[in-house]
């Protein structure tokens, strides 16, 4: 079907509709074989990252690297340059199945992002302590 729809384009649901129209007046189809449609979504795509992922890890530090600099919160690094590239090469190492250095790399990644996130806390907490 999804070739179709490629060689089709747009016009797939006028086509669809224009079928479904003969198949009724022919007598092929019935209302009560209308009733109820079964959908496949084997091959729908799927939005789903999990919290392991590379990707995840390397965009929650370069968010919390832009909320500190948006709020004013010096920090000592970043680690933007650091993210992209391990991020990139924990991409590669699993698509040359090598796992370990995949590991490693989403190892560097958390301790990054951990390192940020204790760097950030550090440097509000006495804004949260004045506000109370």
């Amino acid at each position: 079907m999804s070739h179709w729809r490629k060689r089709i384009g747009d016009h797939l649901d006028i086509l669809l509709q224009e079928s479904l129209r003969i198949a009724h007046d022919t007598g092929a189809l019935k209302k009560n074989d209308l009733a109820r449609v079964t959908i496949d979504t084997t091959v729908q795509l799927k939005n789903t990252t999990l919290p392991t992922d590379a990707k995840l890890l390397e965009v929650a530090i370069r968010q919390l690297g832009k909320l500190a600099k948006e709020y004013g919160v010096p920090l000592r690094q970043s680690y933007v340059r650091v993210s992209k590239r391990a991020a990139m090469m924990t991409g590669r190492y699993a698509h040359a199945k090598q796992f370990k250095r995949m590991n490693r790399q989403i190892k560097f990644l958390r301790t990054r992002l951990g390192r940020l996130i204790r760097d950030i806390r550090r440097k509000t907490e006495s804004d949260i302590a004045s506000d109370t």
